[in-house]
């Protein structure tokens, strides 16, 4: 009886680790583009890389990835499409699975804000049209989940974030933005990963 209840405890122990096991998935981020400065725009390509781990995928390291392309672009002769080659050459050599593209933009925007206006209106105290115009900050991150072995484009999807520009920005941090990106894109992943299996 003891025995029976041992290999049944072992059995349930057993099942919970592959359950609970992270994916034996392997990413890496390719070099940030976007409008967004340079430094800005690693803090987010950081966060999206941080957002997949936590995601339970594993992250290879971009910096090394960068360091691959640029090294196998130089190699390349002057083809039609050597920088997507190259770029899906250094992700089979560093044996990742998927490679994701990040776009960080920011550009600001010019809007009239209606409700100061209308409220003004009605105490009769209108002003010059200038003075309700209002500057938003917006911040817009794209990703798009390649894979390498088929070059396909496997999932993709956005998160944007604005707020009124004053000396206290109120935007997401770029955690939030990275969280809400990659959880739109981790079904479209998950759905892939049990195609392969």
């Amino acid at each position: 009886m003891f025995k029976k209840f041992l290999i049944i405890v072992f059995i349930f122990t057993l099942n919970i680790s592959f359950a609970y096991s992270k994916e034996d998935t392997t990413l890496a981020c390719l070099p940030p583009e976007g409008t967004m400065e340079v430094k800005e725009m690693a803090s987010y390509v950081s966060s999206v890389e941080g957002a997949f781990f936590k995601a339970g995928l594993n992250v290879a390291d971009r910096k090394r990835l960068e360091r691959l392309i640029k090294e196998m672009e130089s190699q390349e002769s002057e083809e039609v499409d050597y920088e997507t080659d190259a770029t899906i050459k250094a992700g089979k050599a560093m044996k990742v699975d998927y490679l994701v593209s990040v776009v960080v933009d920011n550009w600001e925007e010019e809007k009239l804000d209606t409700f100061s206006m209308n409220r003004d209106r009605k105490k009769d105290v209108l002003k010059l049209k200038e003075e309700y115009i209002l500057i938003y900050d917006n911040v817009r991150i794209n990703i798009k989940v390649i894979e390498v072995e088929t070059s396909r484009v496997i999932a993709q999807g956005s998160a944007e974030d604005s707020s009124v520009k004053t000396r206290f920005r109120k935007i997401d941090t770029p955690d939030k933005l990275a969280k809400k990106v990659v959880d739109k894109v981790m079904k479209d992943i998950k759905k892939q990963l049990r195609k392969k299996k």
